[in-house]
C-alpha cells in the first residue's frame, strides 16, 4: 500500500493533536487551578472526590490522591476549606501540600484546614521522604480535649519535611515513632496552639536534624496541670535547632537518657540558637549525657530556667537570660561540666533569699562575664562543686551576698575579677 506525503503530514498533524488533547486533559485534571507556582502534574484532592465543606468525610479521597502521588514522587494540592477526617493519612514519599498565603502561619487561619474527627491513630503518618505543608490540623475543641489521644503527625522515616503548619488542639503534636531513624528532618515554620501533653518529641535522629522557628504555645491553664512538655528531645546526633520557643508548658525543654543498647544510654548532641522559654513552670530540664551549646535566648519561668541533673551532662550557654520569681534560677543538681558566658540571672519579683546558681555535683563550673541582678543571692557551692571559676562577673546586689559556703568548700574555687557591690 502507498502512502503519499499529504497523507502522512494529515495523519501525523491528526495524531500531534490528539496527543496534546490528552496531554491538556491530563494537566486540567492534575493541575489544581489558581495554585500558580505548583509542579506540573500536581494532583487536586478535590479532583479525587474531596469537598473541604467540613461535613463530608473526605478521607477516601486524601486516601486516593496520596496512595497514586506516592507511585511517583508526587505532589497532592490541597486547595482551601475544611476538610474532615475519620481515618489517618499515610504520606511516604510524596507531598501533602496546601495553599499557603502570608508568613507565619499563626494568628490568621487562612491555611487549608484538616477537621480531625477520629482517634484511630495519628492524622498523618509520615514515612521516608514525606512532606508536609501549608496544612492546619484542628482537632475538636470540647472538655475533655487534654484527655489522652494519637499525635497530629507520627515521624516514621528518614528525610521528612514539615513547613508551614499549624496545629490546634492537640494531646501530642509532632512525636518521632521512637524506632524508625528520623535522620534530615527538617522542621520550619510551625506553630503549635495548646498541646496538652507535648509539643514536640524528637528522638532517633541518626544525623543532623535541623528546626526553625517552631512555637509551642498553651496558654490553656489545662497545658500546666499535668506534665505538658513543649519540646523533648531523645538521642539526636548533631542537632541543629534555631528561634524555638515554648510559652505556658509545664516544662519548656526536656533532654532525656534513652537507652541505645544494654546498659549504654545516650541523649542530644547539638546546638541552639535564640531558643527560649515563657511563664513555663520550669524552662530546660536535662537529665541525660546531653552535650548542648545554647546562645542567646531567654528563659523566664516560675520555678527553675534550667534545671540539670545527669553526671555526664556538658552544658554551655552564652549571652542567656535566665529568670526565675519562684525559686531557683540554675540548680545544677548533677552535671559533669557548665559554663555560662555573657549572660543574665535575674527575677522579678518573690524567693529573694533564694541563689541564682546552686551547684551540687559539679564536676566543672565556669561563670565568666555574667551579670547578677540586685534581687537575691549570687551562687551557693554545695559540697560536690569539684572545680569552679568565676571571673570577669558583676553582682549587684548590696544586702545579699554573691557567694554562699564558699569558704569551707571542700572542691578547688577560683573566684577572681569580679565586681562585688557592698
Amino acid at each position: 500500500m502507498r502512502i503519499d506525503a499529504t497523507t502522512l503530514r494529515r495523519g501525523s498533524l491528526s495524531l500531534l493533536v490528539v496527543l496534546c488533547a490528552g496531554l491538556l486533559l491530563t494537566g486540567c485534571r492534575r493541575q489544581p487551578k489558581g495554585t500558580p507556582g505548583l509542579p506540573l502534574g500536581a494532583l487536586d484532592v478535590r479532583v479525587f472526590g474531596a469537598r473541604g465543606d467540613g461535613r463530608r468525610d473526605d478521607t477516601a479521597a486524601f486516601q486516593r490522591a496520596l496512595k497514586q502521588a506516592g507511585g511517583f514522587g508526587g505532589v497532592v494540592v490541597v486547595s482551601p476549606g475544611r476538610y474532615r477526617l475519620t481515618a489517618p493519612l499515610e504520606i511516604a514519599g510524596a507531598a501533602l501540600m496546601g495553599v499557603r498565603p502570608g508568613g507565619f502561619p499563626a494568628d490568621e487561619e487562612t491555611l487549608p484546614v484538616l477537621e480531625v474527627d477520629h482517634a484511630l491513630g495519628p492524622v498523618i503518618r509520615a514515612g521516608a521522604a514525606a512532606t508536609v505543608e501549608g496544612l492546619m490540623i484542628r482537632f475538636p475543641h470540647r472538655p475533655d480535649a487534654e484527655l489522652p489521644r494519637p499525635p497530629a503527625i507520627e515521624l516514621s522515616g528518614i528525610g521528612i519535611t514539615l513547613n508551614g503548619l499549624k496545629i490546634e488542639a492537640a494531646w501530642d503534636g509532632i512525636v518521632a515513632d521512637g524506632v524508625s531513624n528520623i535522620g534530615r528532618l527538617s522542621m520550619r515554620d510551625i506553630f503549635l496552639s495548646n498541646c496538652f501533653h507535648h509539643g514536640v518529641v524528637i528522638t532517633h535522629t541518626l544525623d543532623v536534624a535541623h528546626l526553625d522557628h517552631v512555637e509551642v504555645w498553651s496558654p490553656d491553664p489545662r497545658a500546666r496541670k499535668g506534665a505538658s512538655i513543649g519540646f523533648r528531645f531523645g538521642k539526636n546526633d548533631q542537632m541543629q535547632a534555631v528561634n524555638l520557643f515554648a510559652f505556658g508548658m509545664t516544662l519548656g525543654f526536656m533532654f532525656e537518657a534513652e537507652e541505645v543498647e544494654p546498659g549504654k544510654f545516650e541523649s542530644t548532641y547539638g546546638d541552639f540558637a535564640n531558643c527560649a522559654t515563657d511563664q513555663c513552670t520550669r524552662g530546660i530540664k536535662i537529665e541525660g549525657p546531653a552535650r548542648l551549646s545554647f546562645s542567646g535566648g531567654t528563659f523566664l519561668n516560675h520555678l527553675e530556667s534550667l534545671l540539670a541533673d545527669h553526671p555526664e551532662a556538658m552544658l554551655r550557654f552564652s549571652g542567656a537570660e535566665f529568670k526565675s520569681n519562684g525559686g531557683v534560677a540554675v540548680h545544677l543538681r548533677k552535671t559533669g561540666r557548665a559554663i555560662f558566658s555573657g549572660s543574665i540571672f535575674r527575677r522579678f519579683y518573690g524567693a529573694q533569699d533564694r541563689p541564682r546558681i546552686v551547684a551540687g555535683e559539679v564536676g566543672s563550673l565556669v561563670v565568666s562575664g555574667c551579670v547578677f541582678d540586685p534581687t537575691g543571692p549570687g551562687i551557693k557551692f554545695e559540697p560536690g562543686v569539684a572545680r569552679a571559676v568565676v571571673s570577669g562577673t558583676i553582682f549587684e546586689a548590696t544586702e545579699f551576698p554573691a557567694f554562699l559556703e564558699h569558704e569551707a568548700h571542700p572542691g578547688q574555687l577560683l573566684l577572681d575579677g569580679n565586681i562585688i557591690s557592698d
